[in-house]
C-alpha cells in the first residue's frame, strides 16, 4: 500500500473515531446546558432581586448508583459546579435554607442553577418503594424552582402521570442497537447530534408514551423518542410553569448515551 493509501487510511480512522466520541459526548452535554439555558416556553420573568449561583444540585439514593456516579463523572469532565448529596436515611434535610437565602443588600440567592434526581422519585425499595426524600423536601424543591425559574433533570424515572407519561408497556433491557430518534423540537434543542441516538446495550428502561390529555396547563414535549411513540427524553411542564427535563432509561458512566 502506498503511502498516500496509509495516510488516507490513518485519517479515515480518525475521523472516524472522532465521529464517534462526538455522539457520546453530544446528548450528556446538550442535557447539562439545557438545565441552565433551555425554555421551550417563554421563561419566567426573573426578578431584577434575584441572584442565581453556577451550581448543580445532584441527587441520589446511593453514592455508589451507577446513575449518579454517571452524572458526577460527566459534570466533572464539562467542567460544572456541582454538589451531590445522597439521600440515605439520615441525610441533611433539604430546605429553603439550604436552597435559597436572603443576601445583606436583600437580594434573593437560589444556591443552584439546575437539579439533577438522578433516579426518578429517589426510591428506597424493600417489599415497597418510598422516595428517601420527604414530601416537604418535594414540595421545597418545586418551590424554590418556581420562584427562580430553575429546571430539574430526572433520570431512570418510572413512567407515570406524574411526569406526564402514561403508564409503560414495555420494561427491560433495551434491544441490541437500539435507537432514539430526535423529535423536531429535540433536533431544535440538541441542533449539533446528527443521525439516530444509539443507546448502548445494558440499558434498562421502559417505554410509555406522553398521556393525550394532560392535567390542566401541563404539557409534554418529547425531545428523543422511541418506539410505538415512546418518549425516551422529553420536557414536563408542570401547571405552575416548572420544567422537568425526563429520561425513561438508566445509565452508567461507561455508556454510549452518557459518555
Amino acid at each position: 500500500m502506498s503511502t498516500n493509501a496509509h495516510s488516507m487510511n490513518g485519517i479515515y480512522r480518525g475521523e472516524m473515531r472522532f465521529e464517534v466520541l462526538r455522539k457520546r459526548t453530544a446528548i450528556l452535554t446538550a442535557v447539562v446546558a439545557v438545565l441552565a439555558m433551555l425554555s421551550l416556553t417563554a421563561p419566567l420573568s426573573a426578578s431584577a432581586a434575584q441572584r442565581i449561583d453556577m451550581k448543580v444540585l445532584v441527587l441520589g439514593t446511593s453514592a455508589t448508583d451507577p446513575n449518579l456516579v454517571s452524572w458526577q463523572t460527566a459534570l466533572q469532565r464539562e467542567g460544572v459546579p456541582f454538589e451531590a448529596i445522597v439521600t440515605t436515611p439520615g441525610h441533611t434535610p433539604i430546605t429553603a435554607a439550604t436552597l435559597s437565602d436572603t443576601m445583606a443588600n436583600g437580594t434573593q440567592e437560589a444556591k443552584y442553577q439546575a437539579v439533577i434526581v438522578s433516579v426518578g422519585d429517589l426510591p428506597e425499595c424493600t417489599s415497597t418503594c418510598v422516595s428517601t426524600l420527604s414530601p416537604t423536601e418535594w414540595t421545597g424543591l418545586e418551590e424554590d424552582e418556581q420562584t427562580f425559574n430553575v429546571r430539574q433533570l430526572n433520570g431512570d424515572i418510572f413512567p407515570s402521570a406524574t411526569y406526564g407519561l402514561n403508564a409503560a408497556t414495555k420494561s427491560g433491557e433495551f434491544a441490541k442497537g437500539a435507537q432514539g430518534t430526535l423529535t423536531a423540537e429535540g433536533d431544535k434543542v440538541f441542533p449539533y447530534l446528527k443521525g439516530p441516538v444509539p443507546m448502548d446495550t445494558g440499558t434498562y428502561g421502559y417505554e410509555a408514551t406522553p398521556l393525550a390529555t394532560q392535567a390542566t396547563g401541563a404539557s409534554f414535549t418529547p425531545l428523543v423518542s422511541g418506539t410505538g411513540g415512546s418518549a425516551l427524553v422529553g420536557i414536563y411542564a408542570h401547571p405552575n410553569g416548572v420544567q422537568e427535563m425526563v429520561e425513561t432509561f438508566n445509565q452508567n458512566a461507561n455508556q454510549l448515551q452518557v459518555e
